[in-house]
């Protein structure tokens, strides 16, 4: 969006008040999603881990089961991501898939 969008376009989001400053947030977003695949990361270096086994690493905040299911699936995001990027590989047994760094 960077590269197709002027920094001061106005933003009209989905969550909060419009604003000007596109840039910015898009390289906070992305600062903020990379600390997200550097925590999996570090936890998977450690020890093989599911997708649920690092949700709560990821949110350490008590949640409802509404706000489970979109932290499981943002949780999941990531570990697709890092699969893509080669960092993480998928074990699978009978039981569960659990990730392991590369």
């Amino acid at each position: 969006m960077r590269q197709e969008l002027p920094d001061d376009v106005l933003v009209l989001s989905g969550h909060g008040r419009p604003f000007y400053g596109l840039h910015e947030r898009c390289l906070e977003l992305e600062a903020h999603h990379e600390g997200r695949c550097q925590r999996i990361r570090e936890a998977c270096a450690k020890a093989p881990h599911s997708v649920a086994d690092l949700v709560p690493i990821l949110f350490t905040r008590k949640l409802d089961a509404h706000q489970m299911s979109f932290a499981f699936t943002e949780t999941l995001a990531h570990i697709n991501r890092l699969v893509r990027r080669s960092e993480l590989i998928a074990v699978k047994t009978a039981e569960k898939v659990r990730y392991v760094t590369t």
